[in-house]
């Protein structure tokens, strides 16, 4: 049987990053400068028994953000697949799991079939290797 290689396109995702700065507070009834981890800072204002006044109390707060990535496609080949086996019950083409290798995915497809399924693959626009 043959082996036909079909890459797997490249697709912008959105991925989700914690943001992690260095956020500087400078604390004048201290003298000194605070230093604290997060996304941003928030103040409280809690009572202080001492001074009997409320004071501001720093504290970092997590926030997230978004940036793209390129990520491999590989579910656009596998519902392809599902579809060209699903209108032609008699093709014996599988695909096979183990040898996936940086965004190729392999099929064994057997020789009768193989134009058939190149010819597929031109159209929808896959990049293909038969081996």
């Amino acid at each position: 049987m043959p082996s036909v290689f079909v890459y797997a396109p490249s697709v912008e995702k959105p991925i989700k990053i914690a943001n992690n700065n260095i956020l500087l507070h400078y604390d004048s009834e201290q003298g000194k400068m605070l230093e604290f981890k997060g996304g941003r800072l928030a103040y409280d204002y809690v009572y202080d028994a001492h001074i009997q006044k409320n004071k501001v109390v720093p504290r970092a707060i997590e926030t997230e953000s978004y940036r793209t990535a390129a990520v491999k496609d590989i579910t656009s080949v596998d519902k392809w697949f599902e579809e060209f086996t699903g209108n032609r019950l008699h093709s014996q083409a599988e695909r096979l799991e183990s040898n996936n290798v940086e965004g190729w995915i392999e099929f064994d497809v057997p020789a009768p079939e193989v134009r058939e399924f190149t010819e597929e693959l031109e159209y929808v626009g896959f990049d293909f290797r038969v081996i």
